[in-house]
């Protein structure tokens, strides 16, 4: 039953006896406990998650608006690319749509990567 708990789950038990102390300032401790309590966690449990299990997780640090956007656009490149999918079946004439296809494929093919290389760059990759 123990094994199917994730590592920092399992390390979780009663009998630490260890000790870390580290300083942080008045605001870096609010921040942390507001992560914290985001997470659902408490300060121990929140800190010794983030260094044993998510530390080898990339760090994305992004605007949310400039991504918002940038979904937004994929998501009307796809609607768009959608609308001609379901004309196709309706006329079942593929070859009426097909310069609109072309585009609509080049549209959603670049706002995907607009979406890629934003969250690559927040990850400093």
């Amino acid at each position: 039953m123990l094994s199917s708990l994730p590592e920092w789950r399992m390390m979780s038990s009663p009998q630490r006896s260890g000790r870390i102390y580290v300083r942080v300032s008045s605001q870096e401790r609010a921040a942390i406990e507001r992560r914290a309590a985001a997470a659902g966690l408490n300060m121990s449990d929140y800190l010794r998650r983030r260094a044993l299990v998510d530390g080898d997780r990339p760090v994305i640090s992004t605007d949310p608006e400039t991504l918002k956007l940038l979904y937004r656009d994929l998501a009307l490149a796809g609607s768009n690319l959608n609308q001609l999918t379901h004309e196709v079946h309706i006329t079942h004439d593929p070859g009426r749509i097909s310069p609109f296809l072309s585009a609509a494929l080049t549209r959603v093919g670049s706002a995907a990567e607009a979406v890629s290389s934003f969250l690559a760059d927040a990850r400093n990759v």
